[in-house]
């Protein structure tokens, strides 16, 4: 949208250690090296690069992922475990509705990437946008780890892991319990069967039967 012919070298990109999004669609970028420099911020996440000329040849997404293999999502779709391990699945699983071969963009991120976003949007000031960049950053990382393969085993296992081990606490926990509960009977058992004789013992003159020696003395 900016015309923009060429990038700035892989140095200056590097020295941008927070930079997370860049959207860079809509240009006139036609070198490689323009795409392989976007190797070098450390914390870029997402970049967009469609309707540059470079783009028309079917391995520009590729080359990102080779040269930022960290990255979760290229234009307007995710990048999944299958394209991490072999960059070129991507241009054949995009028409495919499984679930881990391919992922649109949230629908927060996907709005600004629109191709007919030609029309004026309302300017944002300083607040707003970092609020919308940490809503598009926790939207990113939320869809990457539901077409992750690799992140849904991980946490199946760790809800099966935390599962067993709760249960093996539990048993003890149950055990610990049923013994409370057992002791607490027998005392308020005690305790009742005591009353009860004491009051008997009254009724019939042999109240001192259970006294101890200070009370019989306090008699």
């Amino acid at each position: 949208r900016c015309a923009l012919a060429a990038l700035p070298g892989a140095a200056l990109w590097g020295a941008m250690r927070h930079l997370a999004i860049l959207f860079l669609h809509s240009n006139q970028l036609k070198r490689w090296e323009d795409l392989e420099a976007l190797s070098a911020p450390p914390s870029l996440l997402w970049v967009t690069a469609f309707g540059n000329p470079i783009t028309f040849n079917a391995k520009y997404r590729q080359v990102i992922l080779e040269s930022r293999p960290t990255l979760l999502a290229v234009d307007i779709a995710m990048i999944t475990d299958a394209e991490r391990i072999d960059p070129s699945y991507g241009s054949n699983a995009r028409n495919s509705t499984h679930r881990f071969a391919s992922a649109p963009l949230p629908r927060v991120c996907a709005q600004h990437v629109e191709r007919d976003g030609d029309q004026a949007r309302p300017t944002l000031g300083p607040d707003a946008l970092l609020t919308s960049l940490e809503r598009d950053l926790s939207a990113l990382s939320l869809q990457a780890e539901h077409c992750s393969a690799v992140r849904h085993v991980q946490k199946v296992w760790r809800g099966f892991h935390t599962r067993s081990k709760f249960d093996s606490a539990r048993s003890v926990l149950v055990q610990a319990v049923m013994m409370i509960q057992k002791h607490v009977r027998a005392f308020l058992w005690r305790k009742g069967v005591y009353r009860y004789v004491k009051k008997f013992l009254r009724e019939v003159g042999g109240e001192n039967l259970i006294l101890d020696d200070q009370e019989l003395f306090r008699l």
